[in-house]
């Protein structure tokens, strides 16, 4: 909830909000702090839409509800809000939450023409130039990337393209994702222009782009601690299905660098590996030509790709009783590989 303060301190766009809420108790107390943002907060209260995710066989009852009687005091800071009303749950700390089904139904009842899923902690793009390049923009299947750039200090961002690749010469600044060079080679302009990119782009957590609605949902497979795996994995299927990416120049987003985009993690990895071969079959590209075609800078990647599976593919139809959070029924299998 504070990270949404903060992100809105610095955006006057609009922002579609998602929030998970596993039980009757905890939906009550979203409620709450909605409400409470929205009272003391004109950021919150003219630019969010929110939506609520519960899961299924959660009935809210009216003693859930009396939190709503709370009186909002405005001089009572976010954080403390949060931490008095129990806003926490452990879903969050171990990262089992729906991450990718919220991100979905966010994007899902978003009212704007072009998307982008953005984080809490990377700050959003202001450029004006953006909007009006956007309205002139008649391809449905074109995607436009933005650089993202990191640094290891407290620096402010680079005022221009100019400021920033200065900022790298003197090695204060580097390049998040490989592979978007020709971005850095291009010389600084004042108008925007998409460069059309001549090779895939690689497999990354912290490539972010401008898109319409028509680009591929997130499998809803991967949970908030999979989260990196399932940017890969959408960023892979648009490629496969045909859509067009370009890098804007001379735009670019800026934030401190944090840890590397992959995680060890054998559950995303599995939930990954399965995902690769049904892509593989849904595009008819064998894994062996689909490595050939869009390689994998990151060896952990490659290591998943290139291990042997001894594990069945599970079917994920959400029509079954036991679908739960986007997860594969367990027991159900459908086709092997």
């Amino acid at each position: 909830m504070a990270a949404v303060v903060s992100f809105l301190d610095k955006s006057r766009g609009g922002v579609s909000l998602a929030l998970f809420v596993p039980s009757a108790k905890q939906f009550a107390s979203a409620i709450a702090a909605v409400k409470f943002l929205r009272m003391c907060n004109t950021h919150v209260q003219n630019q969010v839409n929110w939506h609520f995710v519960l899961p299924k066989g959660v009935h809210i009852q009216d003693e859930d509800l009396r939190m709503l009687r709370i009186v909002s005091d405005c001089s009572v800071k976010v954080e403390d809000f949060v931490r008095t009303h129990n806003l926490g749950s452990s879903l969050q700390k171990n990262g089992s939450w729906p991450e990718s089904l919220a991100r979905n139904v966010a994007r899902r009842h978003c009212q704007n023409e072009w998307v982008t899923v953005l984080e809490a902690e990377t700050p959003p793009f202001k450029d004006l130039r953006l909007p009006r390049f956007l309205a002139q923009v008649r391809c449905k299947r074109c995607v436009f990337l933005l650089p993202l750039y990191e640094t290891s200090g407290q620096r402010e961002a680079p005022k221009d393209k100019q400021a920033l690749l200065e900022a790298v010469n003197r090695g204060e600044a580097t390049a998040a994702v490989e592979g978007l060079d020709l971005w850095e080679r291009g010389p600084p302009t004042q108008e925007i222009k998409s460069i059309a990119l001549t090779k895939n782009v690689p497999l990354d957590k912290n490539i972010f782009f401008v898109a319409t609605h028509e680009i591929p949902k997130f499998d809803e497979r991967y949970l908030a601690k999979h989260s990196t795996w399932a940017k890969a994995a959408q960023v892979l299927e648009m490629q496969l299905a045909g859509f067009k990416l370009f890098v804007l120049d001379p735009l670019f987003l800026w934030r401190r660098r944090r840890a590397p985009s992959f995680q060890r993690d054998e559950e995303g990895q599995q939930i990954f590996a399965h995902h690769l071969r049904e892509l593989s079959l849904v595009y008819d590209k064998y894994l062996p030509k689909l490595m050939a075609t869009y390689p994998y800078h990151n060896p952990t990647v490659v290591q998943v790709c290139k291990a042997k599976q001894k594990t069945q593919i599970v079917s994920n139809l959400k029509d079954n009783p036991s679908f739960k959070y986007g997860l594969p029924p367990p027991g159900k299998l459908g086709f092997q590989l």
